[in-house]
């Protein structure tokens, strides 16, 4: 497959967690926060009675990445399968490994967990008949 911008962001594909089993595919990314983030190189260990930390060097802290994404539908019908495809594909606290197209022939494999349900906000102009913006929060380095 090749790289392609026609869009304003790179293809973003879920992979499973050997990363070559294809599970879903971002087709119209609107937004993105974290997708980039330069991880932390270091783990802060809290106190359990909060009286300040330790700070271990070398490790790398997990970070969120929030993708805003529309789905594109014929109908009310295909529009609702379509949210469910999503919902039942990529589960919750399931490894997963996020490919983001930097070339025609290179990758940036981020492992990646869904950690909360995916949101659906509701647009009075579009009423959900053939568009229906999407949330959705994966947590990069969790597993």
């Amino acid at each position: 497959r090749g790289y392609n911008m026609a869009g304003p962001f790179p293809p973003l594909r879920i992979y499973a967690r050997i990363g070559s089993t294809l599970v879903y595919e971002f087709e119209s990314v609107i937004d993105e926060s974290g997708l980039f983030t330069d991880p932390v190189f270091l783990v802060e260990h809290t106190s359990l009675r909060g009286q300040g930390s330790i700070i271990s060097e070398g490790g790398l802290a997990p970070y969120d990445i929030i993708l805003s994404f529309v789905l594109i539908g014929d109908d009310y019908e295909d529009l609702t399968n379509q949210i469910d495809t999503i919902v039942d594909t990529i589960d919750e606290f399931t490894p997963y490994i996020l490919k983001v197209d930097k070339t025609n022939s290179s990758t940036e494999d981020v492992r990646v967990k869904r950690i909360q349900a995916i949101q659906w906000p509701y647009d009075f102009k579009q009423k959900r008949v053939k568009l229906q913006k999407g949330i959705i929060t994966l947590r990069a380095l969790s597993w």
